[in-house]
């Protein structure tokens, strides 16, 4: 029997083992390693190996043993093979990798990472993202993709805007590389940030608008808003679309922002709404006649505020309706925050007229009352009277504002 096929036999598999492991960690032939519970085979083909050793104990099944690497070395040396311990391990496995050669070569690796990534054109043309780099390094987080999550950055911000698994199918071959579940994304969403000079994106909506800030669409068909009444100056396809189509609901995504960002008369007075239905019987009762009107459906979307960020830039105003609720509250005092809307019927006066008239039409508050927004009386009259009322019910008084 050859010395490969003596030491492969699976009764020794897991003494090599444990053996490899001690001489790479100490990089020598030393100390002792504990095998437990020695199985039948084990025990036999061990006690094969050093019987020609004097020992105190010998392997039994089922026990523990205490193996002295340098007893298995001279059992080797001993018998007919004559090879050391470490000669042993490298004729059935890999070449011994000690641990402090390779914790060296794994610095020399680190450093040579790092130097390279100070290196990049990105890092030389932008210093903020050479502050990225260098808050990785000290924060001593690791550099896998880091090269990678460079080059991208090169090619961003994108003009013009494009999705972002069609920018990663094109850079890495993996369309779901920047998932937002992806340590690549993960990566470059802290690189995006820095060169923004912002803090590092705590919500879905705030990470999809620092990517959209680099010209990179995460949603590009999916989110999308709902207008009616809107007449863009005229430009290309989706100006005249919207221009077509004033008296008519209609969806815009993000997509079709991006690509062609929309001009707007100066001066013009946008109305905000909550919920689907002022939108559709405004455009049942006034048609294209209506005033100019958003419903963002709940919570904004990056279509959303795409579009106000474009009515903004032309000069527009807002004003804001939503439930008198407290997800309403949350929602209009983050519209409020973002375009500095005013209140449209969303204030104390307007809340307590509507239970006063449409008592049997409210329903108990539910869910936990957000923090109060400053001293917004709106927050402490909801508190007061316990009762939600919805956008629906105060319908008739939205659509009168609505009228040309």
């Amino acid at each position: 029997m050859t010395l490969e096929a003596y030491l492969r036999q699976p009764a020794l598999r897991r003494v090599l083992d444990v053996a490899r492991e001690q001489v790479e960690r100490l990089d020598r032939v030393g100390g002792a390693v504990v095998l437990d519970d020695l199985g039948d085979d084990e025990a036999t083909a061990l006690a094969g190996l050093l019987g020609g050793l004097r020992r105190r104990a010998r392997p039994r099944p089922g026990s523990a043993f205490r193996l002295e690497l340098r007893d298995l070395e001279q059992a080797l040396l001993a018998s007919r093979f004559e090879v050391t311990l470490p000669e042993a391990l490298e004729r059935v496995g890999p070449p011994l990798d000690p641990r402090p050669q390779r914790r060296a070569r794994e610095r020399a690796e680190r450093d040579a990472l790092w130097e390279g990534a100070r290196r990049h054109p990105l890092c030389t043309a932008e210093p903020r993202a050479a502050q990225w780099v260098e808050d990785l390094r000290v924060r001593g987080r690791p550099g896998a993709g880091l090269l990678q999550a460079l080059e991208l950055g090169v090619k961003l911000p994108a003009r013009p805007p494009l999705e972002r698994t069609r920018l990663a199918a094109e850079t890495t071959g993996d369309p779901h590389a920047l998932d937002d579940d992806r340590p690549l994304s993960r990566l470059l969403t802290g690189q995006l940030a820095f060169r923004a000079g912002e803090a590092r994106p705590a919500t879905a909506s705030a990470r999809r608008a620092l990517w959209q800030r680099f010209g990179v669409l995460l949603d590009a068909a999916s989110a999308d808003v709902l207008v009616l009444g809107l007449r863009p100056l005229p430009g290309g396809p989706l100006a005249s679309a919207l221009r077509a189509l004033a008296g008519w609901h209609v969806r815009v995504t993000l997509g079709q922002l991006a690509r062609e960002p929309l001009r707007f008369a100066p001066g013009l007075d946008v109305s905000v709404c909550e919920n689907v239905t002022v939108l559709t019987a405004a455009e049942e009762r006034h048609g294209e006649r209506c005033a100019p009107l958003v419903c963002v459906e709940g919570w904004p979307s990056s279509a959303a505020w795409t579009l106000f960020d474009a009515l903004a830039a032309s000069g527009a105003s807002f004003r804001y309706h939503g439930d008198f609720d407290w997800d309403g509250l949350r929602i209009a005092a983050l519209v409020r925050e973002r375009t500095g809307a005013r209140p449209w019927r969303f204030d104390v006066a307007a809340y307590s007229g509507a239970v006063e008239r449409h008592g049997r039409r409210t329903r108990p508050l539910e869910g936990r009352a957000p923090a109060a927004f400053g001293r917004d009386p709106l927050h402490a009259a909801l508190l007061a009277s316990g009762r939600e009322l919805h956008e629906e019910v105060v319908l008739e008084d939205l659509l009168d504002d609505l009228a040309p």
